[in-house]
């Protein structure tokens, strides 16, 4: 799902485990729904 951007990201290490986690939870989310 999204994950594959937090991965692509070239931001800082924080940010870019941030926003793996939160691509992960989505992709969870909306798999759950589906």
């Amino acid at each position: 799902g999204m994950s594959q951007l937090g991965r692509a990201s070239t931001m800082t290490s924080q940010s870019s485990i941030l926003l793996s986690f939160s691509s992960n939870c989505l992709d969870a989310w909306l798999a759950a729904r589906w």
